[in-house]
């Protein structure tokens, strides 16, 4: 017999629409290792052909995919283990995509505001299913 001390709800099933959410943030951390990495190459081919202000940026940029990566996935893994703090990465990350793709679209970069769609689509998954994460939160509208 266990006297550990055990939250009173269990691991349950992760409930689908969160599971598509962080396949989402799993396969966005994936790509961004990629370009992550990419970007790591292409700035080291930069500077040995002497482009060196162009070479930092791009090692900038390579750090900051990486850092976009080990969040998605963070949250991606906490998605799935159903924890309340991968939920408010996710809204957190997935509001500040939303913003993102205003601008996008109110700047007129139409193919960018697919993010806007994604972004609310997965906001509204996550808060359906918030209950699942031990959280119930109002809609502040």
């Amino acid at each position: 017999m266990s006297t550990g001390r055990r939250s009173s709800r269990n691991r349950t099933e992760t409930p689908q629409k969160t599971k598509l959410v962080g396949g989402l943030f799993a396969v966005g951390g994936v790509l961004s290792v990629l370009s992550g990495l990419s970007l790591f190459v292409a700035s080291s081919q930069l500077g040995d052909i002497g482009m060196g202000g162009l070479a930092g940026l791009g090692a900038i940029l390579g750090t900051v995919f990486l850092a976009i990566a080990g969040a998605s996935i963070a949250i991606a893994y906490g998605l799935w283990n159903v924890k309340s703090w991968g939920w408010y990465g996710a809204v957190g990350l997935l509001g500040f995509e939303a913003v993102t793709g205003i601008w996008a679209l109110l700047s007129g970069v139409g193919v960018l505001s697919i993010t806007l769609v994604v972004a609310v689509v997965a906001l509204w998954a996550l808060w359906d299913e918030q209950s699942a994460f031990g959280l119930d939160h109002e809609l502040p509208i």
